[in-house]
């Protein structure tokens, strides 16, 4: 086994299934999946391991009894990843159901996860990443779920490399790429459509493969 574990949240599609690509064919580093549901190639590799988890509805999942097997790893590397930009609609026009499901899957979950993660600090080396957005510092028109959710993500990583200095972390933003968010984003109604059409128009979504590259090299 590698002395070091990636845990990926979003693992299946977009960027998380990038850098869980890219780990499992450039690096001889351990994977963990937590997803919704896995791909088919997930059970043809022993590197990776996945684990069902609906960020919408954890229930009694537990990351510490999840990474049990992997303690012996000298590194940890959680990988804040998963995310929904839907629903995408002015204020006001939310029901309360969308704004709770909406937080749950963007901000509470996540926290959990991190809170768990941060308790195996005595037992091995841990980084976080925090996969962030422009959108978390700037203010975008129908975006105010997923503008409020990064920033509040991000600030709650922040906070948390102030509480543990041991612990490395990390808010990055990969910057706007091609994947299936970026489609959605073009075929709704949102005020700056035509910002994010231009850019698919003009070549300037980056691969999601290469943003992986950037994002992991640090780390690996």
């Amino acid at each position: 086994m590698s002395s070091k574990c990636f845990i990926i949240t979003g693992a299946s599609t977009g960027l998380g299934k990038a850098m869980k690509d890219y780990l499992l064919s450039s690096t001889a580093h351990q994977v963990i999946s937590l997803s919704r549901k896995p791909e088919p190639t997930d059970e043809q590799n022993a590197r990776i391991s996945y684990h069902c988890c609906d960020l919408n509805d954890l229930g009694d999942f537990d990351l510490t009894q999840v990474l049990k097997p992997y303690l012996d790893c000298e590194e940890l590397v959680l990988v804040n990843n998963a995310a929904t930009i839907h629903p995408l609609d002015a204020v006001g026009k939310f029901t309360r159901e969308d704004l709770e499901s909406y937080f749950r899957i963007n901000v509470s979950a996540p926290i959990c996860l991190m809170n768990d993660f941060v308790t195996l600090a005595q037992q091995a080396k841990l980084y976080i990443i925090n996969i962030s957005s422009g959108a978390a510092n700037r203010a975008i028109g129908h975006w105010s779920l997923y503008c409020s959710a990064k920033a509040a993500m991000q600030m709650f990583c922040d906070v948390l490399a102030v509480d543990h200095s041991s612990i490395a972390v990390a808010n990055i933003d990969p910057g706007v790429l091609d994947t299936q968010m970026q489609r959605e984003i073009r075929s709704s109604d949102i005020p700056d459509l035509e910002v994010f059409s231009g850019l698919a128009e003009n070549n300037q979504l980056k691969e999601p493969l290469d943003a992986a590259g950037d994002i992991l090299a640090p780390y690996l």
